[in-house]
């Protein structure tokens, strides 16, 4: 059984426990982090005015996002991407979130 290391990242953090509620529901488990984007770190530093610029392109208030990383078997991907559609909403509009997968050549300690 192929097994991937799916990535999630949510910009939209509001929902961040609805979404974690539901994944635990259906049975997926994980580790969560605070994260950051690098156009929002950039938009931290003084340093130029093309930075400064990035700001007037990012969300109002936001300095954080929230990273998921699940390892789970390649058939059970296309279940989390519907709960996480299901919750945040289309993933190609800006700022929402992203998710993307890798193989997984060994694990051990996975329930």
């Amino acid at each position: 059984m192929e097994k991937k290391l799916v990535i999630i990242v949510i910009n939209k953090i509001e929902l961040f426990d609805k979404l974690v509620i539901t994944m635990n529901d259906a049975g997926f488990g994980g580790t969560a982090i605070n994260s950051s984007g690098l156009a929002q770190e950039l938009a931290k530093k003084e340093d130029s005015h093309i930075i400064a610029a990035l700001r007037a392109f990012m969300v109002a208030g936001r300095t954080e996002n929230k990273t998921i990383f699940t390892v789970v078997p390649e058939s059970k991907i296309p279940e989390l991407r519907d709960i996480l559609v299901s919750i945040i909403g289309d993933l190609s509009e800006p700022n929402s979130g992203i998710i993307f997968s890798v193989p997984v050549d060994f694990s051990e300690g996975l329930i």
